[in-house]
């Protein structure tokens, strides 16, 4: 049955290279393949007997000759066209081990001093704006922490599409049996049916076992629970019982083998109001920030080993300072600018490309454009739409251009500051400006497209 379902990965991963239309996505896919092809192989003939020890050898071989021949033709092509291996895959998140993957390493040592304190078990909020990388960083918790803490990723977003509390528990004890299985730990997670009656009394005796399985206190694991305002939207709909609040809790303050950490795009402030009262007022909080210039050059220059497109200087600087070292949004410049320079049959990429590639993100990038300005509250929004327009302007100005009150308009440069939207220009510290310059120059087009009145642009004050 190992074996079989082996086969059944490794067939998933050729049919995601066979659908695939980018050459270098199509050899990850096809190298992980392989790799699981060794396996089986090795499997064959050190686990299995008989006929099927035949049998399953080989398939696996039969199997390796084709997808080694197609990974060389890939190979050969891309040599034949010098064509550049387009690696970026933004806006969708990175995968453990993913090559594109960079930085954070203050927050991965941050998590790891804070739980691996003894009898430490207050929970973390990993917060920030949409699209800047905490689910490729919860992702990438189980190559990047210390042995000792043992991470389940669990995506809330899909756990969570239940209409009952039993649902949601059963698909959160799923999750943590997946992730231990990958770890080598067998442990079966109950049916359906056993959280039909009491949820919390099955979810509890199966969290006993996990404890028990991971050799706690030793060992712990962290519930990295993603977009977990999920867990909200189905307390208010009255899907989820009440009492799943003082369960996490009761996880928080009994349970040493089990740490949680909750991600998504509250604040700690905004965390403890309603359900969360009082659950999470000791709760630390870990802010998602950009990259550091460092690594954001990495990210450009150097994304996989070899990678063999040459950069002018002022190219790069460009699209740094345009990004903000916006880890998704320098994904999407860099990906444009891949099939630029393919397309041009060129490797040599110049400041004039750098801005061609940003233009096309602006056209193509509405899904993430849009994944922070919805998550703006409404009335910000217009303030935006104005100072998008102005690109600086300061409270007056603003108040006048957007038809908001200077108070109202305070406040929320305030929050909008705290968000990492906007900031204060360095020189005058009274006027403001988007930090993200590709984020205005998308809210322009946007608010010309939606038809939103910004009037005309905010004068400035010096």
């Amino acid at each position: 049955m190992a074996a079989i379902e082996t086969c059944q990965q490794i067939s998933a991963e050729v049919a995601a290279a066979l659908s695939s239309t980018n050459s270098y996505r199509k050899q990850i896919a096809l190298n992980r393949a392989r790799r699981g092809l060794d396996a089986l192989r090795q499997s064959a003939v050190l686990a299995l007997r008989g006929q099927e020890s035949r049998v399953f050898a080989q398939v696996a071989q039969q199997w390796l000759d084709a997808v080694n021949a197609e990974i060389d033709r890939l190979t050969e092509e891309d040599r034949i066209a010098e064509r550049i291996p387009n690696p970026y895959l933004a806006p969708n998140p990175l995968s453990p081990g993913s090559n594109v993957f960079v930085g954070r390493t203050e927050v991965f040592r941050f998590v790891e001093e804070h739980f691996l304190k003894p009898g430490q078990n207050v929970p973390i909020v990993l917060y920030g704006q949409p699209r800047i990388g905490k689910s490729s960083l919860l992702r990438h918790f189980d190559t990047r922490l210390l042995t000792d803490l043992i991470p389940v990723y669990i995506d809330m977003q899909r756990t969570a599409q239940v209409e009952s509390t039993g649902g949601l528990l059963f698909n959160l004890s799923d999750a943590i049996a997946t992730g231990l299985r990958r770890r080598g730990l067998d442990l079966p997670a109950p049916s359906l049916g056993d959280y039909a009656t009491e949820p919390f009394i099955v979810s509890g005796k199966f969290l006993d076992r996990v404890e028990a399985a991971i050799n706690a206190p030793e060992y712990r694991l962290i519930l990295a629970l993603d977009e977990f305002e999920e867990i909200e939207k189905k307390l208010t709909e009255g899907k989820v019982s009440q009492d799943l609040m003082p369960f996490l809790r009761n996880i928080m303050q009994h349970r040493e083998g089990i740490a949680l950490l909750f991600a998504g795009t509250h604040t700690l402030d905004e965390i403890i109001q309603d359900y969360w009262v009082p659950y999470f007022r000791s709760a630390v909080p870990c802010r998602v920030t950009y990259l550091d210039e460092a690594d954001a050059r990495k990210l450009i220059t150097e994304p996989i080993e070899g990678f063999p497109l040459n950069y002018e200087p002022e190219a790069v600087d460009f699209i740094l300072e345009t990004t903000r070292c916006h880890p998704c949004l320098i994904q999407l410049a860099c990906m444009a600018l891949v099939d630029l320079k393919n397309e041009q049959h060129s490797r040599h990429a110049s400041l004039e490309d750098a801005k061609q590639a940003v233009t096309k993100v602006l056209a193509t990038g509405d899904y993430v454009f849009h994944g922070i300005w919805d998550w703006i509250p409404r009335r910000e929004r217009a303030l935006l739409s104005a100072l998008a327009v102005a690109e600086q302007g300061d409270i007056e100005a603003l108040a006048r251009a957007s038809n908001i009150s200077q108070d109202e308009v305070r406040s929320m440069i305030e929050r909008l500051i705290e968000a990492e939207v906007v900031e204060a220009e360095e020189t005058t510290g009274t006027e403001y400006r988007f930090q993200v310059n590709l984020f205005r120059r998308w809210v322009q087009r946007h608010a010309a497209r939606a038809g939103i009145d910004v009037r005309q642009p905010v004068l400035h004050t010096r």
